[in-house]
């Protein structure tokens, strides 16, 4: 019996550093996404969007991942319907 503890708690510990080294680099590309931040801020005053618009859809985008990856991967001419969208749920929401 005490074997089979020994082998839970080390498969435990397996299991902790392995989640610990995942949100690791999830951190690490969150932290390097900042870059995106400064490309998507640059396209957002392009639109023309006020200041308020622009401050509440990059701060939607940059906190949602998908939202990032979304408005990087569609045509140019899309992304502003996209930041529309967005900046229509954040009135809905707030």
């Amino acid at each position: 019996m005490h074997d089979g503890m020994i082998e839970i708690a080390s498969s435990f510990k397996t299991m902790f550093e392995q989640s610990f080294e995942q949100v690791r680099l999830i951190s690490e590309r969150l932290v390097q996404g900042n870059d995106d931040g400064k490309d998507i801020a640059l396209e957002l005053k392009q639109m023309g969007l006020s200041d308020d618009d622009q401050l509440d859809a990059l701060t939607h985008i940059l906190e949602k991942p998908q939202y990032v990856v979304m408005f990087k991967s569609i045509d140019s001419s899309l992304r502003e319907t996209f930041v529309r969208r967005i900046l229509r749920e954040v009135r809905i929401h707030h």
